[in-house]
């Protein structure tokens, strides 16, 4: 959903690459947006198709950019976007306070966490039928927290 190589060729290209190698069969969509400095032809060099707004899937549809709460959906059923990273706070040991990227759910769509560096960072407090799912480590593996209305 937009940002996949944030600068020009990159490490995560090179990382890429070889997964793209291994998984041909796997049918890549990319809504392109402001960070995707790099040519449609490099894309297309990968094998994935480029959307520019959105792209619709059976019922769901991606963004770059989450949509106001008040829209109206027409033609889908829930969207999936990101660009905002949303992070919720979660009180760890010793009362320590840890920020962590998490999967944001509403009633009409889901916020995706980004991973990188250079991603900006928003505070989430989930409201009444709305959710968070945070990823955190416990040092046995990943762990997922889910965190109710605040």
């Amino acid at each position: 959903m937009g940002d996949l190589f944030p600068h020009n060729e990159n490490f995560d290209m090179r990382l890429f690459l070889p997964w793209r190698e291994l998984h041909q069969n796997i049918d890549v969509n990319l809504v392109k947006e402001n960070l995707d400095y790099i040519s449609d032809e490099v894309y297309n060099n990968f094998d994935i198709r480029l959307h520019r707004k959105y792209y619709l899937w059976n019922k769901f549809l991606f963004t770059h950019k989450p949509l106001d709460k008040d829209v109206k959906l027409t033609g889908c059923d829930y969207i999936f976007s990101g660009y905002v990273n949303p992070r919720v706070n979660i009180n760890g040991k010793g009362e320590r306070l840890e920020n962590l990227s998490c999967y944001f759910f509403d009633e009409k769509q889901c916020i995706l966490p980004a991973f990188g560096a250079l991603n900006r960072k928003s505070l989430v407090k989930p409201a009444q039928k709305e959710r968070a799912y945070a990823i955190s480590e416990n040092g046995n593996g990943p762990v997922v927290l889910k965190v109710d209305r605040i």
